[in-house]
């Protein structure tokens, strides 16, 4: 145990097995508890009142710098780690199995919330109430930035990502198997739903109301962009495809059989540089 510093409220305990070491440094009352079994280290720096709580078996890291009652709770088995830094109550909770890793940077309440098995990994990055939910298996990752109250819930089997970026209230929600991806950008309410299997795709770009459904199995694509109420349903099997671009209330609609109606193109018709 090492302890450095001014103030007297410096504690390390250590306890168990293992290459336990605990570092503290700086102003204010800086605390580390370790227990269990294990390489277990906690590194707490800088001025507030900064707590590590490690308990388990494997490698538990957990870093805190800066200022503000930051907060590390690492539970279970694994490689699980931490990461904290700037103003505000920062808060990361993860638990379970598997390589677990929680980013947490800026101003505001940032909560990243990770369980259960796989490499779940949550970046939270810029002002106001960022939430990120990850649970189930496979590798679920969340990305948010910017300003507003932003939030990704994915949840079942597969490479599950949901990038949020911008200003306003934006969502994504994705569950089920396969690579499900929505990308929000831009201001307003924009929202993509994205369910069952296969390699289903929303873009949503602009200000306004943009929705996105899609569902079923097969190459599902929808991208939306511009001002205004744009909508596009897609549902069934097949590689369907909807397009909306401008302005005003527009809305495709793609039946089952893979034939399409409304304000639709094929891909061929489309600029390579717009597709991802």
């Amino acid at each position: 145990a090492l302890l450095s510093g001014e103030g007297g409220q410096q504690q390390a305990l250590l306890s168990g097995e293992g290459a336990q070491q605990a570092l503290l440094s700086g102003e204010g009352p800086q605390q580390g508890l370790l227990s269990g079994e294990g390489p277990q280290q906690a590194l707490l720096s800088g001025e507030g009142g900064q707590q590590a709580l490690l308990s388990g078996e494997g490698a538990q890291q957990a870093l805190l710098s800066g200022e503000g009652p930051q907060q590390a709770l690492l539970l279970g088995e694994g490689g699980q780690q931490a990461l904290l830094s700037g103003e505000g109550g920062q808060q990361a909770l993860l638990s379970g199995e598997g390589g677990q890793q929680a980013l947490l940077s800026g101003e505001g309440g940032q909560q990243a919330l990770l369980s259960g098995e796989g490499a779940q990994q949550a970046l939270l990055s810029g002002e106001g109430p960022q939430q990120a939910l990850l649970s189930g298996e496979g590798a679920q990752q969340a990305l948010l930035s910017g300003e507003g109250p932003q939030q990704g819930l994915l949840s079942g089997e597969g490479p599950q990502q949901a990038l949020l970026s911008g200003e306003g209230g934006q969502q994504a929600l994705l569950s089920g198997e396969g690579a499900q991806q929505a990308l929000l950008s831009g201001e307003g309410p924009q929202q993509a739903l994205l369910l069952g299997e296969g390699g289903q795709q929303a873009l949503l770009s602009g200000e306004g109301g943009q929705q996105a459904l899609l569902s079923g199995e097969g190459g599902q694509q929808a991208l939306l962009s511009g001002e205004g109420g744009q909508q596009a349903l897609l549902s069934g099997e097949g590689p369907q495809q909807a397009l909306l671009s401008g302005e005003g209330p527009q809305q495709a609609l793609l039946p089952r059989d893979g034939g399409a109606t409304g304000e639709n193109r094929n891909k061929n018709d489309m600029p390579s540089k717009n597709w991802i």
